[in-house]
């Protein structure tokens, strides 16, 4: 049963995250191969400088995917951390030997937390989709920090 809802997990984030791909994210990634193709067709230019205009050409496209793969980190960790709960309260409340039926009413109690867990997940997924394409159209993953991976840390964009 549990495995079951892992499953709707993982197909409902795949889905969530195709849409924002087909929506924002292959865009991105076309003009940074548009943009390098054009550095490559620079054939006056030196080795290094047509490395560093493919490099600027990849900035944004690399912003994105550190901060969408912040995000899906933060996810999967905040429902790690809820299956861990479960776990841990199975844990206190058995004893030292817990008879086999025990054991039994254990096992169904932790599945049916970690089915909590996962439709509580499942749930959120909308809030966090609608997050992640808020800071897609205000182009907010571009003051993202490269060593930073909290998606939190996130500026506002600001105009020059």
């Amino acid at each position: 049963m549990a495995q079951e809802q892992i499953i709707k997990i993982e197909n409902a984030l795949t889905k969530s995250l195709n849409e924002i791909d087909k929506l924002y994210t292959r865009k991105i990634q076309g003009d940074m191969h548009r943009c390098a193709a054009q550095c490559c067709d620079r054939t006056s230019d030196s080795i290094e400088n047509v490395y560093n205009c493919i490099k600027v050409c990849s900035s944004d496209f690399d912003k994105v995917q550190r901060y969408l793969q912040a995000e899906y980190n933060q996810f999967q960790s905040r429902l790690q951390r809820c299956v861990l709960q479960c776990s841990d309260e199975i844990v206190d409340k058995m004893g030292l030997s817990p008879s086999t039926s025990d054991m039994a009413r254990y096992n169904r109690q932790y599945e049916t937390c970690v089915i909590a867990c996962a439709n509580k997940h499942i749930d959120l997924i909308p809030g966090f989709m609608k997050r992640m394409e808020e800071v897609l159209k205000k182009k907010s993953y571009l003051t993202f920090n490269v060593d930073d991976d909290d998606p939190k840390s996130f500026k506002e964009p600001t105009l020059l």
